[in-house]
């Protein structure tokens, strides 16, 4: 089974993010379709292969490990409601077609989440194995993804090594347009974080993680929405609450934040260099960068590891509990700002439209009767929904020229009309609780695995979240987050089983 699950994840990294059928022409239908056949061969090949080990334990007279499973289905319990309510939603779904296939075009609809879902629990009962064999399989993994990265900032200055039909501006590598694109970075970009930031400083493992991840920040800053923002902020913040646990860990932040001017100061050459050759219009990142912040952000890492070296000489005690208020107090403070600025500056073009599509997304929420608030209108079926209603409909036809608007461009906002209150309710303690779970394991005071394996599915998490809620469910991103979750449950499970004993 393990090797079942390994084989996912590494046909999942490295043949859907370059798979195109007919270049950008119709990409998120060609995605979503292939997401479907690698998901559901996958899914048929472990229900086949739990079978043959069930009947093997019962040849044996054993059974199967009830321990795990329950520890497993514990934590998974929000992950388990979550598939549970969307089953829910698609029985009473106002399109049941649309709603269990999913649309033409973005393909999200229950197969889709069904499949990842149940795929994630899959991969938190049995994993994908331990040692070298889990060390092949993520370099594997993670090959195409840097490759990605490397053709998102080419791209971006107008080189294209591949003739890719529909080319344009808007799209970056083999993944799509920048919102696309951007999702695929907020999985991958955090996750090649947290595995530099669990290596042993200036090891080999750890220079070559952190190549990855700068060039994969490089490509975040590059690319054109300011989304990233989201991304860079969720992974970081997570960095630097871990860091501040004792002296140790701030130095592993500092080289992290360290490595993020780099990427910065890096991003913002490139941009002063080839500015005549950028193929986008400027964003608060690019510029930002431009002004030389990275520079000054990565001599402010090294400054402040070297006076950490210097106090932990002197035996200076470690403040942990100050430092991190200071940071809760700056985070809360950033928080503020920036819903006041949303509040003040709001309007229809807000968000590069978004503002006229979360005014009309709350006009399709409140046309749901109650069953339809509880429960949903289906999964994918945010457009069947607006043509059920002429008012609605209009507004949409009028304001969009006839095109037609299939999500709200913030997914628990989407998933809120899809799936009901109680379907994103699911969703939202499926995100947190995993981040809380693998927060409190991250925070081992030992060099356990565990301990510093958390971090690695905790930044993923986070940062796909965050930008989720500017952004929408695709299957160039959202699989991946499903997987990161099925990761972060086994890693809970053994953790939880391991501390038992």
């Amino acid at each position: 089974m393990k090797f079942l699950t390994a084989i996912y994840i590494v046909v999942m990294c490295v043949f859907l993010p370059i798979y195109m059928k007919d270049g950008y022409h119709k990409l998120g239908e060609a995605k979503g379709l292939a997401f479907l056949w690698i998901s559901g061969i996958a899914l048929g090949a472990c229900v086949l292969g739990i079978g043959i080990y069930l009947l093997r334990l019962k040849k044996a007279g054993k059974q199967i490990d009830k321990e795990r499973l329950i520890v497993t289905a514990r934590k998974g319990a929000f992950l388990l409601a979550f598939f549970g309510l969307s089953i829910i939603s698609l029985a009473f779904a106002v399109d049941r077609k649309v709603a269990f296939f999913g649309l033409d075009g973005w393909r999200t609809g229950f197969l889709t989440w069904g499949f990842a879902a149940a795929l994630a629990f899959i991969i938190a009962f049995w994993g994908i194995g331990s040692g070298k064999f889990s060390k092949w399989v993520a370099a594997i993994s993670l090959l195409v993804p840097f490759l990605m990265f490397i053709l998102g900032i080419i791209n971006r200055f107008g080189i294209y090594p591949f003739a890719i039909n529909g080319r344009n501006n808007s799209y970056l590598a083999t993944i799509g347009n920048i919102n696309w694109f951007t999702g695929f970075l907020s999985v991958f970009v955090p996750l090649g974080a947290g595995l530099c930031y669990r290596e042993k400083r200036f090891s080999k493992g750890f220079f070559l993680c952190a190549i990855y991840e700068l060039v994969g920040l490089a490509a975040l800053f590059l690319q054109g929405s300011e989304s990233a923002l989201l991304v860079v902020g969720a992974c970081f913040g997570l960095l630097a609450f871990n860091g501040l646990r004792d002296r140790e860990s701030f130095k592993n932040f500092l080289c992290q934040l360290f490595i993020l001017g780099i990427a910065m100061e890096s991003a913002g050459l490139l941009y002063i260099i080839l500015k005549s050759s950028y193929t986008y219009e400027d964003s608060i990142l690019i510029l930002t960068c431009a002004r030389h912040v990275g520079l000054i952000l990565a001599a402010a890492a090294i400054s402040l590891y070297r006076l950490s070296c210097l106090l932990g000489e002197i035996k200076a005690s470690f403040k942990k509990e100050i430092y991190r208020y200071l940071l809760i107090g700056v985070a809360i403070t950033a928080g503020v700002v920036v819903l006041l600025y949303v509040k003040n500056s709001f309007s229809d073009d807000f968000g590069n439209g978004r503002g006229v599509i979360w005014r009309i997304s709350a006009m399709v929420f409140s046309g749901e009767s109650f069953f339809q608030k509880l429960f949903g209108v289906g999964p994918d079926c945010y457009f069947a929904f607006i043509k059920t209603d002429k008012e609605i409909a209009r507004v949409v036809y009028d304001a969009f020229d006839g095109a037609r608007l299939t999500n709200a461009h913030s997914e628990l906002f989407t998933i809120l009309i899809q799936n009901g209150i109680l379907g994103a309710a699911a969703y939202l303690g499926m995100i947190f609780s995993s981040l809380w779970n693998l927060m409190k394991i991250a925070e081992g005071m030992n060099s356990e695995e565990d301990t510093r394996l958390a971090m690695v599915f905790a930044l993923p998490i986070g940062a796909y979240f965050l930008n989720s809620l500017v952004s929408f469910p695709q299957t160039v991103s959202t699989p991946y987050f499903f997987i990161c979750i099925g990761m972060g449950l086994k890693l809970m499970a053994d953790h939880r089983l391991r501390s038992q004993k």
